[in-house]
C-alpha cells in the first residue's frame, strides 16, 4: 500500500487528507507518470484550459468552480475522441472534456428545468453536479459549494443520493487511489481482445481496499 496517503472518514465518504487543489495539480503529475509507465497513450489527453476559462463556462451554466476542477481541467481537458485508444487513457474513466460535461449538465437542466438543485433527474445525476466522464452513471462533482473546499465526488448512480457507496471527498482521493492500483498492479494495461472492450486488466485485491469499498472500483 502507498506509504504516503493517509484517508479519513467523513459523512460525504473518504477523504485523502491533506487533500487541496494544490495538492491535486502534484497527484495529476504522479498519475501521469504512472500512466506513461503503464503504456497509456497519454498524448492523446487534450492540453488544458486557463483558469479564467474555465471559471466562465461554468458559471454560465450557474456552477461554481472548485479550486479543484480548475486544477483538473487544467491538466488535460478530455481526451481527443477519434481515436478509440484515449478512451481508457485512465483506468476506467472515459474522461470529458469542459464543454462536453456542460453540455451534459446543461442538456440535463433543460430536459428538467424546475428540479431543485438537490433532485433527481431520469439519468441519476442531480443538478448542480458535473460530470467528469462520457458516460451517463460516470464520476460526478458537486459545483454548488465554496470554490476552495474539496468537493464531493460520487458515481452517478440512479439512486444518486440513497445509495449506500458511490462517494468520497475531493478528486485528490480519487486520484491517490488510481496511483495505488496503477502502482501496485491494480490496474494493467494490454491491448483489448474485441471491439468495446476495454484497455485495462483489473485485478481488484489489488486497488486501495477503500476504493473497493466505496465502490469506485
Amino acid at each position: 500500500m502507498h506509504a504516503d496517503f493517509e484517508f479519513m472518514a467523513t459523512k460525504d465518504g473518504p477523504i485523502l487528507v491533506g487533500s487541496s487543489a494544490p495538492r491535486l495539480a502534484e497527484l495529476l503529475n504522479q498519475l501521469e507518470g504512472h500512466l506513461v509507465r503503464a503504456g497509456s497513450a497519454t498524448h492523446l489527453l487534450n492540453p488544458g484550459l486557463s483558469g479564467q476559462r474555465i471559471r466562465n463556462q461554468l458559471a454560465a451554466s450557474g456552477l461554481s468552480a472548485p479550486d479543484e476542477l480548475i486544477v483538473w481541467f487544467g491538466w488535460h481537458d478530455g481526451r481527443v475522441l477519434d481515436d478509440p485508444r484515449s478512451f481508457d487513457v485512465i483506468p476506467n474513466f472515459p474522461i470529458a472534456s469542459l464543454s462536453e460535461a456542460i453540455e451534459r449538465h446543461e442538456e440535463f437542466t433543460s430536459e428538467f428545468p424546475g428540479l431543485d438543485p438537490r433532485d433527481e433527474n431520469d439519468w441519476g445525476i442531480p443538478r448542480g453536479w458535473l460530470s467528469l466522464t462520457q458516460t451517463n452513471y460516470g464520476t460526478a462533482v458537486h459545483c454548488l459549494g465554496e470554490p476552495s473546499a474539496s468537493p464531493q465526488v460520487r458515481v452517478a448512480t440512479p439512486f444518486f443520493y440513497e445509495e449506500d457507496g458511490h462517494r468520497a471527498v475531493s478528486l485528490c482521493t480519487l486520484v491517490a487511489w488510481w496511483i495505488v492500483g496503477l502502482g501496485g498492479g491494480g490496474y494493467v494495461r494490454r491491448e483489448p481482445r474485441f471491439e468495446y472492450d476495454g484497455w485495462w486488466d483489473v485485478d481488484r485485491a489489488r486497488l486501495h481496499p477503500l476504493q473497493v469499498e466505496s465502490l469506485f472500483a
